[in-house]
């Protein structure tokens, strides 16, 4: 797989899915943007393995429910790397709705 973009944030990237999604795309190449809400440790725990196994990883703890946490976060992986190429959102939250009539709330 070939990328354009040099970074990504994968948002709940600590564990299960999101961790190896971030396992998966540092495999490509790409810095990958741990973002955890809770536990460090576990965060600390990926890259490790990324870098072990020759990736580039950074950790963001924010919280993604939080407008103000998330937009800061985006701010502070743009400070360091110049840009966001990719933002994989997968730390996820139950609302049975279509996304286009989510509020910022929600």
């Amino acid at each position: 797989m070939n990328f354009t973009g040099s970074n990504v944030l994968v948002t709940g990237a600590s564990r299960g899915i999101g961790a190896e999604i971030a396992k998966t795309l540092a495999s490509y190449g790409l810095k990958v943007w741990i973002n955890y809400r809770s536990g460090a440790q576990a965060a600390e725990k990926i890259q490790e393995e990324i870098e072990a196994a020759g990736g580039k990883a950074a950790i963001i703890k924010a919280d993604v429910t939080s407008e103000e946490e998330f937009t800061s976060a985006i701010k502070t992986i743009v400070d360091a790397d110049g840009e966001l190429s990719y933002l994989v959102n997968n730390a996820g939250i139950t609302k049975d709705k279509l996304a286009l009539r989510m509020s910022v709330e929600d």
